[in-house]
């Protein structure tokens, strides 16, 4: 619902909880009218009449205040202002007999004045302008019985108040008019506040504290057993930004957010948490199935940018539930967005619901997390290494150096802890510490007189690639005499060097050092070509997914074709995950020469590593 529709229900509720309150007050006055009359029965029953026609008159100024304009000109108006006068000129007749005692004469006096204030405040704005006529009309015969009898007090307070109600009516009826509708501003400017408070200005639906507002109703709910909530963020949605623009992209979340509340069950909440983030929170329904539901959810990105190819928009969701008796804000959250994270972990478009085991990994992610930073810093990050073999003769032709965590008494590896570095300034130190270990090694492997074994570095980052970084790893070569052919930095396919331009001259300047640039894991993603036709690789490193499919005919004849590729463009080609002696020999008869995986040794501390290489002799015997 859009701001303006929300402010015009407020002021419509606030209006009828207004004329909710003058009902009340009109009640009230009409019982006093009724109870006046029964009062002035053992006085006089003459006044008990009159009173009690005043009364019928209050009740129709009422239905004419709340209904003017249907009633103007109709039988009620005629007898509200020709029975008005009548009843007010048959009060003097009533009590002319009984004006020679004071007390009658004060009463009738309280009458008018009162009579007359009331007219003036509970008249419609249409019928106000004949207030000052009517008024003298009222008086006048009440001041010429009350003068014939000598109640000269009494006539000089009727007169006094003829007088304010001819003179200053309208300043009389203003100020409280004015006095109302301060009142009324000020009401209904607090309600709009607490509204836009709790309402995100873009998209319409609630904010963040409409949603913490919401749940508490639900968790005081005396129904409530459960409460769910559903995290739902938007797929790619950056991209949407920068290929058509924030408009676009704006338009994209309002018509999201419409999307979500027409999928969501009633009674459901649904909010814009913040970004491109939604949540929807309720007690009914089963939350799986509703997250399911959100997940289907495809919207395209407008007229605007609409052309051949572009794919509606989708979303990730991450959903939990908890007793309505634990439930607090803070926890269902971060639940639910805890769970939303793994599916955004584990790819776009998926659905996850939290559960004690994924949250007791996320405890433990977020207390790696906490101590990565020490930990390199420290020197807990140390290297092991994998042999590279001929597949020929199984000789070790080189090892890869792979990063692992030890962290009191057990070992963690990359899938742990590269999440928690990638895309921070951690990526750079991890590169680095595992680059001082390469060096080390070679240094080991030229020591031991294997100078032509080569140790490859995978740098799954962007750490090493600039310009300082470069230089160093050059100048460090240098000063220490080590080949640098025996370097090889592996680049991950994902990687993607085409949209780096700094990136790509680091490499240029790492090739012309003479130093080996391999692609990890090609063969699998879409960047393959591209990265081959802009950066100089010198080996290609055939992913562990066609190694495992070998002996079927699509990935063999694959693999036999990438194999004649690397050969005719003089690339050094890997089979990684090799684990059978089998697959060891259906790759070789494919054509490829090198490999590496299970079946050749199990990562293992890097000096272990090059002690069997050592004592296998290395490439000594590999001819």
């Amino acid at each position: 619902m859009l701001r303006s529709d929300r402010l015009a229900q407020t002021r419509e509720r606030f209006h009828i909880e207004q004329r909710s309150r003058i009902r009340r007050l009109d009640g009230l006055a009409i019982l006093g009218s009724v109870a006046f009359a029964c009062a002035l029965i053992p006085l006089t029953p003459w006044l008990a009449i009159w009173a009690t026609l005043t009364g019928s008159q209050g009740l129709i100024a009422v239905a004419m205040r709340e209904r003017s304009s249907t009633l103007r000109g109709t039988v009620v108006e005629r007898w509200w202002s020709d029975g008005s006068a009548v009843t007010w000129a048959l009060l003097p007749l009533m009590v002319a007999t009984q004006v020679q005692d004071p007390e009658v004469g004060w009463i009738i006096t309280i009458v008018l004045v009162f009579g007359l204030a009331s007219d003036a405040v509970y008249l419609p704005q249409t019928f106000q302008s004949n207030l000052i006529g009517e008024s003298i009309a009222y008086a006048m015969p009440s001041i010429v019985v009350l003068a014939w009898h000598g109640q000269w007090p009494q006539i000089l307070t009727i007169i006094g108040f003829l007088l304010h109600v001819t003179t200053g009516s309208s300043g009389l009826v203003a100020a409280f008019n004015a006095l109302i509708e301060r009142q009324v501003d000020a009401d209904l400017a607090e309600i709009v506040a607490r509204e836009q408070s709790r309402h995100d200005d873009l998209t319409g639906i609630v904010n963040r504290q409409g949603l913490v507002d919401a749940l508490t109703d639900l968790r005081d709910c005396a129904s409530t057993e459960q409460v769910h909530c559903c995290f739902i963020d938007l797929d790619d949605f950056k991209l949407v930004n920068d290929r058509y623009g924030y408009f676009v992209g704006d338009d994209l979340l309002r018509r999201f957010s419409h999307a979500v509340q027409a999928a969501i069950p009633e009674y459901w909440t649904v909010g814009r948490f913040g970004g491109d983030e939604f949540v929807a929170i309720g007690a009914t329904g089963d939350v799986e199935g509703i997250a399911d539901q959100l997940n289907e959810i495809r919207i395209g990105i407008g007229p605007q940018a609409v052309r051949a190819g572009v794919e509606p928009v989708g979303a990730s969701v991450g959903a939990a539930s908890m007793p309505v008796g634990e439930v607090t804000a803070e926890e269902l959250f971060l639940r639910a967005s805890s769970a939303l994270q793994e599916a955004k972990r584990t790819g776009r478009h998926q659905v996850v619901v939290s559960h004690d085991a994924l949250r007791r990994r996320q405890r433990r992610r977020q207390t790696l997390a906490l101590e990565v930073e020490t930990a390199l810093n420290s020197g807990s990050f140390v290297a092991y290494g994998q042999p590279q073999v001929d597949l020929e003769t199984g000789r070790p032709i080189g090892l890869e150096l792979l990063a692992r965590w030890e962290r009191d008494d057990e070992l963690i590896g990359p899938n742990e802890f590269l999440p928690l570095v990638e895309r921070t300034a951690l990526a750079e130190r991890l590169d680095e510490v595992m680059g001082r270990h390469a060096l080390s090694a070679l240094e080991s492997l030229r020591d031991h007189g294997l100078p032509d074994v080569t140790v490859s570095l995978n740098i799954g980052t962007a750490g090493l690639l600039n310009e300082s970084s470069v230089a160093w790893v050059v100048g460090v070569l240098q000063r220490r005499e080590i080949d640098p052919r025996s370097l090889v930095i592996e680049i991950t396919e994902a990687l993607e060097l085409h949209r780096d331009p700094g990136g790509l001259r680091a490499l240029h300047r790492l090739r012309d050092a003479g130093i080996g640039l391999s692609i990890d894991d090609f063969g699998t993603g879409y960047s393959s070509m591209t990265q081959l036709l802009k950066v100089p690789f010198t080996e290609m490193k055939l992913d562990m997914s066609l190694v495992q499919a070998v002996g079927s005919e699509g990935p063999d004849d694959l693999l036999r074709t990438l194999a004649e590729f690397g050969r005719r463009n003089g690339f050094h080609v890997v089979a990684e995950g090799i684990e059978s002696e089998p697959q060891r020999q259906a790759i070789r008869l494919l054509g490829i020469d090198s490999g590496q995986g299970y079946h050749f040794g199990r990562p293992e501390p890097v000096d272990r590593v090059i002690t069997t290489i050592v004592s296998s002799g290395g490439l000594a015997d590999a001819a």
